[in-house]
């Protein structure tokens, strides 16, 4: 994986301060709105939920607006969106679920994510019936009351000899409730007094003799319609069921919109005519289309590579906001640009001044393959992407194209990593099944002695030219010109390291390495004597009286501007100072929009301090209020400017040199508030010494740093 090396300060690529930065300690979600799979229409918006987030087209202003856990959501892999007169509830794998109403406004039900249950929660469907919102779950039904926002009561353990079953959706006719399960159709009586918390009071009819699962059925026109996991359509009749439709393709939905019975299956969408399903439409360039619903005289689709389409009359258009492609498989930073590389979609997408794009194709207009790693070749000032079957791209950020390296004994390629010479190396694997270095000024694949059989997890040149490779029984290290290696570990005078199992590496600006371990953190202060058989011993910070994270897996390390050390675990995300004496934040879904706490990736903006996560099921980025800086003050600014009381927290001066103390004193001089830069960014909460908030007024600020040769001044006002 590329990191950026710190002492490399020039900026590479244009870029200018710009309006779409959020504001200082806020979040922003990034998620893949092209995935749509669930659609539902309420209050003239048409819904839409995706892999891993959730937007909706009003159809009154024509806007596309997202919504996530930084906008007061709950959690995130939506299960279920379902309209209840006048709510809309959306439903989670976790079983969380949230209430919305037609301004918008959010209540969270939690009680089936809190309760003691084992095994999964998901809430996969709803029904209304009496003032009573019957959810269909993967342990049986929940009877929920919305407006006293709580449980009434539930059916548990339905199975035909009691055991817990899950209900894939659930219906309601006729005073009565049918659910669909792998057993077929559970059918229970709300006319009468009859206790549906027994399994023995449901009446159960099997879809064939073969034990095949309902997945969902549809009262149409006084019938009833089963959709099975053998993609055919059965029908009740004569008390039986009948297959009315079957297919070789995969049924993705079926559902009245309309007044009329539809299905779609791969990008096609069938109607119900006279007993009989008969092509509706098709829509061309789409995949698979996942659910749908009528709205204004038009069909909405939700599909699962262009997000949600708009249909009519043979005319499509794509409504989908802006965001990354794929589920992430890595992330990365370039100067200004924030990489995000996919699991399984080909290409990139990258994020500059607040928006994503995506590129896909090469200059050729071929499809982009997978990519694994990017890194800045200074010389040519060229962003390079490596894919591990195709070799290396270049991209000047309009175009992309193969660099054509030719054949050669490499068989794989494993991973970028930039060096101090302004050019960059990549890891490969060879025919010989060892790792080796491939340098890209000389065309040299030179092997090592480390079988491929081993788990690369990250790759880093440090300042002395010497390679690291933390891999999952300690760090290699090896020097390209002197061709010495050396594997370091737990033994003492070998690497002390805290375990071997490396998770990360990186470097601080002060120049030590940071390792982060299966069993906590440690760092190296110097490099030279490492290949020349000295002892080196890695030291462990101690915070509290304690090794940090002394046992504890350590995910992730990202240096920050103010050279701040940020550290993930499987408890969220941590925050501590230059020296690591101060725990800063620790951010968790306790008390962030943060939903899965085992954060698995990070990396910063220099330049702004933003500051990207992802975790197996989010990528969020938040703004921390460090950014890089030089010895110099370097175009300083100061915003908001001015700052208005009323709905301002914080004032940021931007474009500090490196660490200054800063001082902020009133017009006459008075002392008002004191501290340090984090890089070239200092943030002021707008609180005086006394605990008070400041009053209106001019504010001068000072900047200098510890030998007095590199001063600023400057001001701005505080408005009520």
């Amino acid at each position: 994986m590329l990191k950026s090396i710190s002492y490399l300060l020039l900026i590479f690529f244009s870029w200018s301060i710009s309006a779409q930065d959020i504001p200082m300690g806020s979040w922003r979600n990034h998620a893949d709105y092209s995935t749509a799979e669930i659609t539902a229409v309420f209050d003239g918006k048409v819904f839409c939920a995706t892999s891993n987030g959730l937007f909706y087209f009003d159809t009154e202003d024509g806007s596309l607006n997202t919504l996530s856990t930084t906008d007061g959501l709950s959690s995130v892999n939506i299960s279920m969106l379902k309209v209840t007169n006048d709510l809309l509830l959306i439903g989670y794998e976790d079983g969380l679920m949230d209430v919305m109403d037609e301004d918008l406004s959010i209540t969270t039900f939690r009680e089936i994510y809190e309760s003691d249950l084992r095994g999964d929660k998901m809430i996969n469907g709803a029904v209304l019936v009496s003032d009573i919102i019957y959810l269909a779950t993967d342990f049986g039904v929940v009877l929920y009351n919305s407006k006293e926002n709580e449980l009434i009561n539930a059916f548990l353990d339905l199975a035909v000899n009691g055991e817990t079953i899950k209900i894939n959706d659930i219906s309601t006719h006729d005073e009565k409730l049918y659910l669909s399960t792998a057993q077929g159709l559970l059918t229970g009586d709300l006319s009468g007094n009859i206790n549906l918390k027994d399994f023995q009071n449901w009446n159960r009819d099997s879809i064939d003799n073969e034990g095949t699962s309902l997945l969902k059925t549809v009262f149409y026109e006084g019938n009833l319609y089963g959709w099975a996991e053998n993609d055919s359509v059965y029908q009740i009749q004569n008390d039986n069921w009948e297959s009315i439709y079957g297919t070789d393709a995969s049924i993705q939905q079926l559902k009245v919109v309309n007044n009329e019975l539809y299905l779609s299956l791969t990008n096609q969408i069938f109607q119900l005519k006279e007993s009989k399903f008969e092509f509706a439409f098709t829509v061309t360039e789409t995949n698979q289309i996942h659910d749908f619903n009528f709205f204004g005289g038009q069909f909405f689709l939700a599909e699962e590579t262009s997000g949600l389409i708009r249909y009519q009359d043979g005319a499509t258009e794509t409504l989908t906001p802006q965001g990354t492609k794929g589920k992430t498989q890595s992330l990365h930073q370039l100067e200004q640009f924030t990489f995000h590389l996919a699991e399984s979609t080909g290409g990139f997408s990258y994020f500059e001044n607040g928006k994503w794009a995506y590129t896909g194709k090469d200059t050729e207009g071929k499809d982009l393959p997978l990519f694994r790693d990017v890194a800045l070749d200074l010389i040519s000032g060229n962003g390079i992407f490596l894919s591990e079957a195709e070799g290396l791209f270049s991209w000047d950020t309009e175009n992309i194209s193969s660099l054509n390296l030719g054949d050669s004994i490499i068989t794989e390629w494993v991973s970028l990593a930039e060096s101090p010479q302004a050019s960059y190396w990549a890891l490969v694997k060879t025919e010989n099944n060892l790792y080796a270095l491939f340098n890209p000024d000389t065309g040299d694949v030179l092997e090592m002695n480390l079988p491929a059989k081993n788990r690369i997890n990250d790759y880093l040149i440090v300042p002395n030219g010497d390679h690291y490779l933390a891999t999952n029984s300690g760090i290699f290290v090896f020097n390209p010109e002197s061709g010495e290696e050396r594997r370091l570990n737990t033994v003492l005078g070998n690497g002390n390291l805290p375990n071997n199992q490396i998770k990360d590496l990186a470097m601080g600006l002060s120049g030590q390495l940071w390792i982060a371990t299966e069993s906590g953190v440690a760092f190296f202060n110097r490099f030279q004597g490492v290949l020349q058989d000295e002892n080196v011993d890695a030291s462990q910070p101690i915070f509290e009286g304690f090794f940090l994270f002394d046992g504890i897996p350590v995910n992730h390390i990202t240096i920050d501007g103010g050279n701040r050390k940020w550290m993930s675990t499987r408890d969220g995300l941590w925050l501590f100072d230059e020296d690591t004496e101060r725990n800063i934040l620790h951010l968790r879904r306790s008390n962030s929009p943060i939903v899965n706490n085992d954060i698995q990736q990070m990396v910063v903006n220099p330049l702004n301090g933003e500051l990207f996560i992802s975790s197996s099921s989010q990528f969020l980025s938040y703004r921390t209020d460090a950014t890089r800086a030089g010895a110099f003050h370097t175009d300083v600014e100061v915003f908001p400017n001015p700052v208005r009381l009323s709905a301002d927290n914080t004032v940021t001066i931007r474009g500090l040199a490196y660490n200054n103390e800063v001082m902020i004193t009133d017009i006459a001089g008075n002392l008002i508030h004191k501290g340090k830069a984090n890089g070239g960014t200092f943030s002021w909460d707008l609180g005086n010494y006394s605990g008070f908030r400041a009053k209106s007024g001019v504010y001068l600020v000072f900047s200098i740093n510890p030998d007095g040769t590199e001063t600023y001044q400057t001001k701005f006002a505080l408005l009520p």
